[in-house]
């Protein structure tokens, strides 16, 4: 259930998709194609979520990770099942014939898409919030889509107290569009931050 006030969701959306325009600008120059982020929902739920909504379908699961670094905790997730990840290899890669060439374009291209939208909307939490946050270098890990939600429980009791989902839809300018799933654990200190900001 989501736990955010209407003030408090306007307040943690407004911040979310600030960063997700000033990353769209970002990734639209690296790749000479634009490109829109938009969210159609977000919702903070306290306590371990409903994992069902996280599992994607096919077998084979690429999960992106960064790590918020400073004052407090947390950690973002992007999770692509395959035809995602080949069609945003279609919208925005050349054609490869080296196979070893290829997985290490694919790779860069994921990690720098989750770099760019992870730290737009961190900066943009930081600057609100008015803490001292940075994020830390994206990590990639492939796995069976049984095991996402495992290793997100596990993670979820570690790291933090609050799970931010962010319904996301990318926009590419061959009318490619995808909506790959997109999330946050967050410690506390974020929702009474944004509390104290609605007041």
């Amino acid at each position: 259930m989501n736990i955010l006030s209407p003030k408090e969701k306007e307040l943690t959306l407004e911040i979310i998709d600030t960063g997700y325009k000033n990353a769209a600008k970002s990734f639209s120059v690296i790749i000479q194609q634009n490109i829109e982020i938009e969210i159609s929902e977000i919702e903070v739920t306290k306590s371990e979520p409903d994992y069902r909504h996280f599992i994607k379908s096919g077998e084979d699961i690429t999960m992106l990770t960064t790590k918020i670094i400073g004052e407090v905790e947390g950690k973002s997730y992007l999770l692509l099942n395959e035809e995602e990840k080949s069609a945003i290899f279609s919208a925005c890669l050349p054609p490869q014939k080296d196979e070893e060439a290829r997985k290490t374009m694919e790779e860069a291209m994921l990690k720098e898409i989750d770099n760019i939208v992870s730290a737009t909307v961190i900066t943009q939490f930081s600057n609100a919030l008015g803490f001292s946050i940075y994020g830390d270098v994206p990590h990639l890990f492939y796995m069976p889509a049984k095991e996402v939600a495992t290793t997100i429980a596990d993670e979820l009791k570690q790291v933090s107290d609050y799970f931010l989902t962010v319904n996301t839809r990318f926009m590419f300018e061959n009318d490619t569009t995808l909506q790959p799933n997109f999330f946050w654990i967050l410690s506390s200190q974020f929702l009474e931050r944004i509390r104290e900001r609605t007041v």
